[in-house]
């Protein structure tokens, strides 16, 4: 059980530590610019998923939806965390 307290622990350390090498990289403008990495970009994407959407053509162009961006902070931090553990 400590390991896969530790495993998520350490998820969602390194989930943390690449956000802020993403803020870091912005800041020194060497990003690409794209906006796909975006809390309401993935919360829109996983709203998708629930209404069985798998694809979009474009997901910057779909419609919002509404709390895509608390949700996307949430599923975010939820990938990072259970990664590890695989």
């Amino acid at each position: 059980m400590e390991l896969w307290l530790w495993a998520i622990v350490g998820g969602l350390a390194g989930t943390v530590l690449m956000d802020i090498a993403a803020i870091a990289a912005e800041k020194l403008n060497i990003t690409r610019g794209g906006r796909c990495g975006e809390p309401q970009v993935i919360g829109r994407w996983m709203y998708g998923i629930f209404d069985a959407s798998f694809v979009h053509k474009n997901i910057i162009d779909s419609s919002p939806v509404k709390h895509e961006s608390s949700a996307g902070w949430i599923f975010h931090y939820l990938i990072g965390g259970s990664l590890a553990l695989t």
